[in-house]
């Protein structure tokens, strides 16, 4: 089941990582743009206020481009496994 579009339910593991991830930045300043840090998807997606959202499908990849903050999010659609050495972004690494 899926919570609001701007806030989604979350696993205890998802919720694990979000608190890791907003752990290694400062608590004086925990809006994400102070760090220059984008908002992430679904995010992004979600509040881009009219902004254009570009969707491209290849045969072994799905790339979502958002003009507002130049988010690029890659849906990996090869049957690949996940890195295990992936770096902790907001925008992640996903796999369909």
């Amino acid at each position: 089941m899926f919570g609001a579009p701007g806030n989604p339910e979350l696993s205890a593991r998802g919720r694990a990582i979000i608190n890791k991830f907003q752990e290694s930045y400062s608590q004086q300043a925990p809006e994400r743009g102070a760090f220059c840090v984008n908002s992430g998807m679904p995010a992004s997606m979600f509040g881009i206020a009219g902004y254009p959202l570009d969707i491209i499908q290849t045969i072994d990849r799905i790339t979502l481009i958002s003009e507002f903050q130049s988010e690029v999010r890659r849906v990996y659609m090869d049957g690949s496994p996940m890195p295990g050495d992936y770096p902790v972004t907001r925008n992640g690494y996903a796999i369909g």
